[in-house]
């Protein structure tokens, strides 16, 4: 229900946001940091001017069922939901501009690279989406399980996959195949990954409450971080410049 900001190095609490009603699923920022997105379980998006430290809009009832994701597409906002489906926001004013449906499940994640972006779900697929075709371009199948998080290496045709089958792919997204499975580091679901410096180095974390770094062209271990602690970890984000 809290959002906090802070300050990056010093970790001073900025401000404390609070108009949401249920538990947060996603924030992002813009590309320069002057807006913030977030969505939650009440079904409800919230955009902040961070100049002006309040919300500029509020949707209500942005989807039907629990909202999973958010990114920023340019000047439009991505939202993948419960309900099965992916939705596209102008930013600037919060209207509805289109509905993406072709999942069978849960959308829980979703990853932009200019006019097409990826989306991952509980049905055990991805799928490839143009921004102009509310059908998918291409689905993705080879995980035996829900697909947690999915991330577009930039500047290529790679993206990775992380499920509940505690397994990493790698696919072309032109031929839709996937090329490279990692598998034996989690010993239980995958719930994140990211690309933190290049193409051979990825991250991913788990239920399991271990963080990992993998090397791409082998798919073995690098480096593996215990945490010690219960919880689960839902996000890992890069922060290698």
């Amino acid at each position: 229900r809290i959002q906090i900001l802070f300050e990056v190095m010093i970790s001073e609490s900025l401000v404390v946001f609070t108009d949401h009603t249920w538990q947060l699923s996603s924030v992002a920022f813009n590309n320069n940091s002057t807006l913030l997105a977030t969505t939650s379980w009440d079904r409800s998006i919230i955009t902040y001017n961070i100049n002006e430290l309040k919300p500029k809009y509020i949707i209500k009832d942005a989807h039907s069922l629990p909202i999973t994701c958010v990114q920023w597409m340019d000047h439009y906002l991505l939202t993948t939901s419960a309900d099965k489906t992916i939705s596209l926001w102008d930013s600037t004013c919060g209207k509805s501009i289109r509905t993406f449906s072709g999942h069978s499940g849960w959308v829980m994640s979703c990853e932009v690279e200019g006019s097409k972006f990826v989306t991952s779900s509980w049905d055990n697929t991805l799928a490839i989406w143009d921004i102009d075709h509310p059908q998918p371009v291409s689905i993705l199948n080879g995980h035996m399980a829900g697909v947690w998080s999915c991330s577009i290496l930039k500047n290529s045709k790679v993206v990775a996959s992380a499920s509940e089958d505690c397994t990493i792919r790698l696919w072309d997204q032109e031929s839709g195949k996937s090329f490279a499975t990692m598998a034996g580091g989690h010993n239980d679901a995958i719930t994140t990954i990211c690309w933190p410096a290049n193409e051979f180095i990825l991250a991913s974390a788990s239920v399991d409450s271990r963080i990992i770094l993998w090397d791409t062209r082998t798919c073995k271990v690098l480096t593996k971080i215990d945490t010690n602690t219960d919880a689960p970890i839902k996000q890992v984000k890069k922060t290698i410049r």
